[in-house]
């Protein structure tokens, strides 16, 4: 199962859900989107890994992204492997 990224809404963090039948689900913070492939996105992480600081200690979500989330984990608590 791939998984998601739910934006912040100060546009400058986020939150990364990825569940692995065999593994589990895994929730990271993030100060930017690790599925974004664009050089410039690259490069910023690699920059912030390189600071010692890729993740982010919060992320702010409205009502829709919120709902996104949920609908998301329920979608993973059904996920027959």
């Amino acid at each position: 199962m791939k998984g998601q990224f739910f934006k912040c809404d100060c546009e400058s963090e986020g939150m990364w859900i990825e569940h692995e039948p065999g593994f589990g689900t895994e929730i990271s913070f993030f100060k930017t989107d690790p599925q974004n492939r664009s050089f410039k996105n690259r490069l910023i992480l690699a920059w912030q890994c390189l600071k010692g600081k890729p993740y982010a200690d919060m992320v702010i979500l409205d009502d829709e992204k919120i709902a996104d989330l949920v609908d998301y984990l329920v979608e993973i608590q059904n996920y027959k492997s």
